[in-house]
């Protein structure tokens, strides 16, 4: 039980020797880093099945964006 107590109180001691910035900056205004087409034409649909160029992280950039857009969208809805 001891050895218990001197465990939670050295982490104690830890969580209050820790520094954390003041301020933390959060982009409010994403950035959409590429523009995404909204026609509903098939002819931009083209099998590239066979190219590999990497697209998903261009994928996951724009999830973020829209995440953080919806997001902003929460806030401002609830301080109203």
């Amino acid at each position: 039980m001891k050895a218990f107590e001197e465990e939670e109180a050295r982490m104690e001691k830890e969580r209050q020797n820790e520094t954390l910035p003041e301020e933390i900056a959060v982009d409010t205004e994403p950035e959409l880093l590429y523009s995404v087409s909204t026609s509903d034409s098939d002819d931009d649909l083209a099998d590239d099945s066979d190219s590999d160029s990497g697209d998903e992280s261009d994928d996951t950039q724009y999830s973020i964006a829209e995440f953080m857009l919806c997001l902003r969208s929460i806030l401002a809805s609830a301080d109203s």
